[in-house]
């Protein structure tokens, strides 16, 4: 069985390119644009892996699982210098 991981992002074209580059690399992923939706979505799935962007509902979402039982989470953090 694949591993699952779950990306979340509001951003539809990083959404697409981390689905299409894990996907490839052999992963199943699931993707998500409402950080709202997360705590149903990973108790539903399981994922081993959640890749949030950055920002307050990502550490309400982590935090709402024990590093034993959930997801490990990694942030996907913008580039400050990167152009909007």
């Amino acid at each position: 069985m694949k591993q699952l991981i779950l990306v979340v992002d509001g951003d539809a074209s990083c959404r697409g390119a981390l689905r299409t580059t894990l996907q490839a690399s052999g992963y199943d992923v699931a993707v998500l644009y409402n950080a709202s939706k997360v705590v149903r979505r990973v108790e539903a799935e399981r994922p081993t892996l959640m890749v949030m962007a950055g920002g307050a509902s990502s550490g309400e979402a982590q935090s709402h699982f024990s590093w034993r039982t959930g997801p490990a989470c990694a942030e996907r953090v913008r580039n400050p210098r990167a152009e909007p």
